[in-house]
């Protein structure tokens, strides 16, 4: 991970859950992690499958200006990937696995910022697992951050973790990276969008 709000969530997540696939919703306190806050955001599929916004820290809310409370998860990508926003976060939320998104957010007038999202399951208190926390973590401070908004949001690779591997002193075990293609068919540098593997072993 190249942030490090999102390796602490990461780790509170994991010390939370402990030998469970996830943790309850009403298991994260907020006072824990206070200092992350303003970078969270808890996602929750509805009943017709949608995948919204349920709460989005300032920071969050403040990348795209606007707030996020109830919006849907596939609106901050650009068009072609909206749909596969919602699957991703979907099977975070069925797999009960974890998930570490690195992507290129763009404004209007064309200024990009390199941004990482962890994506964590959540149970609701009978335990579905319905719910996702999440972190979105900006890899650079521009002059311009948080005075012009992201228009979307463009994910760049993938990459897998078991979560199994994970160091006590929160180092990770990856493995290898899967190439992707551009639109225009060329390979690309080693992507950053990373599916971290975990869940059920039954």
């Amino acid at each position: 991970m190249r942030s490090r709000t999102t390796s602490e969530l990461f780790q509170y997540w994991n010390a939370i859950r402990g030998n469970r696939d996830l943790p309850r919703r009403d298991e994260i306190q907020p006072a824990d992690i206070r200092f992350l806050l303003p970078d969270l955001f808890i996602l929750q599929r509805q009943a017709d499958g949608a995948i919204r916004f349920r709460l989005a820290g300032t920071n969050v809310c403040a990348l795209f200006g606007q707030e996020l409370r109830e919006r849907s998860f596939s609106a901050l990508w650009v068009a072609e990937e909206a749909g596969e926003a919602d699957r991703i976060a979907d099977d975070v939320m069925t797999q009960r696995a974890p998930a570490l998104l690195s992507a290129l957010g763009t404004t209007e007038s064309g200024e990009r910022l390199e941004l990482e999202l962890l994506l964590t399951p959540l149970a609701s208190p009978d335990g579905k697992g319905d719910r996702l926390l999440g972190a979105l973590a900006p890899l650079g401070r521009p002059i311009w951050l948080h005075m012009i908004p992201l228009t979307h949001l463009v994910a760049c690779g993938i990459r897998k973790l078991d979560r199994d591997e994970h160091a006590a002193d929160g180092s990770s075990a990856l493995s290898g990276v899967t190439a992707v293609t551009d639109r225009e068919g060329a390979a690309r540098k080693p992507p950053r969008l990373r599916i971290l593997a975990g869940g059920r072993r039954d």
